[in-house]
């Protein structure tokens, strides 16, 4: 797998049979709660990507997502 702090996109996280753990991050002033977020699945061997996500405002922000989180991937199922 790649590194899991590459941002990817939700359709991507979709595709590794990932669901969305956090609400958006807004950086650079939420960095230190992303940064515990990503240091706690660090230490729970879990694995989790960086999703960038566009917000109803446009702007581009960080949501982490894990697997074991099947939500958002069994909606999109066919």
């Amino acid at each position: 797998m790649d590194d899991p702090n590459t941002p990817i996109t939700e359709e991507e996280a979709v595709a590794l049979y990932m669901g969305r753990l956090t609400t958006p991050y807004n950086l650079p002033n939420e960095q230190g709660m992303l940064d515990s977020v990503i240091k706690d699945m660090k230490r729970g061997n879990i694995d989790y990507r960086l999703v960038k996500v566009t917000t109803k405002t446009g702007l581009g922000k960080i949501e982490v997502w894990r697997t074991g989180i099947k939500k958002d991937w069994e909606e999109a199922q066919p």
